[in-house]
């Protein structure tokens, strides 16, 4: 038995978990969340990144899920002339902000996969017991006059599910450049990224916790390892990984497994299913869920994830930013850009 004395304290997440020059004048800023104190401590990063001889710059909204709409506005107004954006206050999106309002005035190259879209605006209320109210008040437009609300919940019943914006109502609209961009759908990227979608095993360990657990057990009997940039797992700790994941009770189902079930059900009304019923079955064989064939097929995505987490628990997210960078093609992709004068400029329809 052991006996703890906890003290209160505030904890403050920091909305920059990393900043500094990846390579070559390249400067880089991972952008976390969007509170109080996001648009100073971007700030902050970026006269630094100066001083140290920075020449352009990747900022990485990867993951945010956005904050207070001021300060995505104050964001965007270090990289663009004030007045040139929107200005609101309240709770949004910030991420597509930032991203959508740098897009439309042709200051900045998108890069990566297509955003959420949630283009509304909400303010909270005081309720009695200390308790709230999040209430939306308002849609917000990004400087060319698009709104990158993807679902419609406006004069909707009780029991009406939200829908996505019809392909017929989406309108295009012009950057400052007379670059055609879209309403309705997110922010769609200048350069697209196609990353491979993680395997269900790897969803369901994520969901289940057995990478953030097996990571917590490896800091307690590995009192050291190496920098964040080095740190690589080694065969012998992966086979290790594997055979604890073995040893876990869970079990997860194939999105190709689904599919061809369906597919037998169809056969079968079609009376051809005794046709293919040898085909079938073999098939079958191939995609369904099988821990010890998907930690090898998709070892890659597993190693990746785990070494992140590993690193999480000694150099924590700064760590965490740093050991992200290897192999990282939406990394690669954008500095590929920064490097190539032509190419950004041609992008951007300068």
């Amino acid at each position: 038995k052991q006996t703890f004395t906890v003290v209160r304290d505030e904890i403050k997440l920091l909305d920059v978990p990393y900043s500094g020059i990846i390579k070559d004048k390249v400067g880089y800023i991972k952008l976390n969340s969007f509170t109080r104190t996001a648009s100073s401590e971007v700030k902050k990063s970026l006269l630094k990144l100066k001083e140290e001889g920075m020449e352009s710059l990747i900022l990485d909204l990867r993951g945010n899920g956005g904050g207070l709409l001021i300060e995505a506005v104050r964001i965007v107004n270090l990289f663009v002339p004030k007045n040139e954006v929107l200005v609101n206050e309240g709770s949004a999106s910030a991420s597509e902000i930032v991203s959508g309002s740098l897009q439309d005035l042709d200051r900045a190259v998108i890069v990566g996969t297509q955003s959420y879209g949630k283009g509304l605006v909400q303010r909270t209320y005081d309720l009695n017991y200390g308790s709230k109210m999040k209430l939306t008040i308002a849609k917000y437009y990004t400087p060319s006059g698009r709104c990158v609300q993807r679902l419609e919940y406006y004069d909707k019943l009780d029991e009406d599910a939200a829908e996505e914006v019809p392909d017929s109502l989406i309108t295009v609209f012009k950057t400052k450049n007379g670059r055609d961009v879209i309403d309705g759908r997110g922010v769609e990227p200048d350069v697209g990224v196609n990353q491979k979608e993680l395997s269900r095993l790897t969803i369901t360990m994520l969901q289940s916790n057995h990478f953030f657990d097996y990571a917590t057990n490896y800091y307690y009997s590995h009192p050291t390892i190496a920098s964040p940039k080095e740190f690589e797992l080694s065969d012998q700790e992966y086979d290790a990984f594997k055979e604890y994941v073995l040893k876990q009770d869970f079990t997860y189902s194939t999105a190709s497994e689904e599919m061809l079930k369906k597919v037998k059900k169809t056969a079968e009304k079609e009376d051809f299913y005794e046709d293919i019923k040898d085909k079938y079955t073999a098939l079958l064989l191939e995609v369904t869920p099988s821990k010890e064939r998907d930690l090898v097929k998709f070892e890659s995505q597993i190693r990746s994830i785990l070494s992140n987490e590993i690193v999480s628990r000694y150099y924590y997210q700064n760590g965490r930013a740093i050991q992200s960078f290897k192999n990282n093609m939406f990394i690669n992709k954008a500095i590929e850009i920064l490097q190539n004068n032509s190419q950004y400029n041609t992008i951007l329809g300068n």
